[in-house]
C-alpha cells in the first residue's frame, strides 16, 4: 500500500493532486474582489507604496479553474514584490469545478459554456481580455503592462491580441 502522501499514477489525478497539494498556496487572499466593465468579475492585488513600481501593472490570466483561493494568494505575492496585478474572469462566471465529474466534456464546455449560452471561444474570450486592459490602463493608472497566463491563460495572453489593444 502506498503512504497517503503518495501521487496517484493517472495524468489527470495527478495533476489535480499536484494543483492542490505540491503547488498550493496557504493564507487568505488580500486583494479585492471588483466588476470590470461593470459585470465581470476579477481580483486586483495592489502593492504596498514603499514597493509599487509607478504605473506597471500585470494581467493574470487564470486556468480553467478561474479565479480561487491559489490564483488569488499567487496576484497577492506579485503584489506584494511592486505590481499590481489584476486577475480576470475570462470565463464570464463559468470556471471548471476543480473536483469534476469523469463525464465532463470540456468541448462542449468550451463551445457552450455550462448552460449553454456562455461558450469560452476566442470570440467570448478576447473582449473580456480587452475590458481588462482598459481598466487597469483608466483605472489603476497602468502604462507598462506585463502578462502571465496558466494552461488556457497562457494561450489568451494579451500579448496574443497586438490589433486589440487598446492604446
Amino acid at each position: 500500500m502506498k503512504p497517503a502522501t503518495a501521487p496517484p499514477s493517472s495524468k489527470h489525478t495527478l495533476l489535480r493532486y499536484r494543483l492542490l497539494t505540491q503547488h498550493q498556496r496557504r493564507g487568505a487572499p488580500t486583494g479585492n474582489s471588483i466588476k470590470v466593465a461593470g459585470k465581470y468579475d476579477a481580483y486586483v492585488a495592489a502593492p504596498p507604496a514603499d514597493k509599487k513600481h509607478e504605473g506597471v501593472g500585470l494581467l493574470y490570466i487564470p486556468d480553467v479553474i478561474g479565479i480561487w483561493q491559489n490564483s488569488q494568494l499567487m496576484a497577492d505575492q506579485l503584489a506584494a514584490n511592486g505590481y499590481l496585478t489584476l486577475i480576470i474572469d475570462v470565463f464570464n462566471g463559468d470556471p471548471i469545478p476543480l473536483n469534476r465529474p469523469g463525464t465532463f466534456d470540456f468541448m462542449a464546455w468550451m463551445t457552450k459554456g455550462s448552460t449553454g449560452d456562455n461558450p469560452h471561444t476566442k470570440e467570448a474570450v478576447d473582449p473580456i481580455v480587452v475590458e481588462a486592459i482598459k481598466t487597469l490602463k483608466e483605472q489603476y493608472g497602468v502604462k507598462k503592462l506585463g502578462a502571465l497566463g496558466y494552461c488556457f491563460g497562457a494561450k489568451v495572453n494579451p500579448v496574443c491580441l497586438p490589433n486589440q489593444h487598446p492604446n
